[in-house]
Parts: C-alpha cells; sequence; structure tokens
C-alpha cells in the first residue's frame, strides 16, 4: 500500500472509530438504570458469562488497575449486584459472582440491548453483518496480541531498568541474567 493510501485509511478508522464508540456508548447508557454506568454493565456481563472471576482477572481484562475494579466492585456489591466467596482451598483467593438480584438485572439489561443492537444491525444484510463481525474478531485479536507484547515489554523494562527482581527466573535487579534462562523471556 503507498504511504498516503495508508495515511487516509487511517484518518478514515479515527474518524469513524470515534462516532461509533461515542455513539454506541450512549446509546447503551440509555438502556441501563440511570445509576448504573457503561462499566458496570460490562463488568456484569462478564461475571455471567465466567459464572465466577478474581478481582485480578478483571483488572486484566478491562486493562485497568485492581483498584479501579475493587471500587466498581464495592459499589455493584453495596447495590446487591454481586457478592464475594473465598477460596475452600486457598482463602487468599475471593471470587466475585452475581447476585439472584444480579442475574436479574443483567437479564434485563441483555434483553434491551440485544434489542438496541439488533435495530441497527437488521439494516444491514447477513453476509455485511458477518463480514463486519469476522473483521472486528480479528482486529479483538490483534490488539489483545499487540496489549500481551506491550505487558511483556514493560515487565522487561521494569526488570533491567528500575532493579527489580523477576519473580519468574529470580534475577536480580540489573537484569544481567535475566533473559538468558528466564520462562517469561523464552515465552516472549
Amino acid at each position: 500500500m503507498r504511504c498516503g493510501n495508508i495515511h487516509d485509511l487511517v484518518e478514515r478508522y479515527l474518524s469513524v472509530s470515534f462516532i461509533v464508540m461515542r455513539k454506541a456508548a450512549a446509546l447503551v447508557k440509555c438502556e441501563l438504570d440511570e445509576d448504573m454506568t457503561n462499566d458496570q454493565y460490562y463488568l456484569l456481563r462478564y461475571i455471567k458469562k465466567k459464572a465466577k472471576c478474581t478481582s485480578t482477572e478483571l483488572a486484566s481484562m478491562f486493562g485497568v488497575n485492581k483498584s479501579a475494579i475493587t471500587a466498581m466492585t464495592n459499589r455493584l456489591a453495596e447495590k446487591g449486584l454481586l457478592q464475594r466467596a473465598r477460596d475452600k482451598n486457598d482463602r487468599r483467593v475471593i471470587y466475585l459472582t452475581l447476585t439472584k438480584k444480579g442475574d436479574e438485572w443483567i437479564a434485563n439489561a441483555e434483553e434491551k440491548i440485544h434489542k438496541l443492537v439488533e435495530s441497527f444491525i437488521t439494516k444491514f444484510s447477513e453476509r455485511e453483518i458477518e463480514s463486519f463481525i469476522q473483521t472486528y474478531e480479528k482486529l479483538a485479536r490483534i490488539l489483545q496480541e499487540m496489549e500481551g507484547h506491550r505487558e511483556r515489554n514493560r515487565q522487561r523494562k521494569v526488570v533491567r531498568a528500575v532493579g527489580v527482581d523477576c519473580r519468574s527466573c529470580r534475577a536480580d535487579g540489573d537484569g544481567a541474567e535475566h533473559g538468558r534462562s528466564c520462562p517469561r523471556e523464552r515465552a516472549a
């Protein structure tokens, strides 16, 4: 591809993704209870699909700090939508699950949001919809791979530059041995 063509395509992508993401988020928000956020909806939806998960898993999945997840889950627990339960084998592990009220809330929200998405997705042919979803799924995979590479690079920089001992290979903070025998380095 020509450089100018790539630039034009990037500009088109940035413009349309801004509009789509902003409008879609606003439409989803309209379908939620007034005191609920889109992030809370997606968090409850994720827990519903998984049945149970940890705060650490949510932080990783949503790309935020664990403290942000804790604040959000505290609010949802206060609303009676989710609950915490300790793992029977490892009391340090706390699982998050939906309460009956949370299960009912997410089922109701899902019904409304499915109708919303159906209202605009049916404006496309089945072939267009399938092609779009396949392309969108591919974009999601690419972005997840890029995020994984960036996280591994960030961890390497912390080990080498800051002098933090590597948990995987126990190399000391100067990074002298890190990389040759580290399981994380071999996986990268």
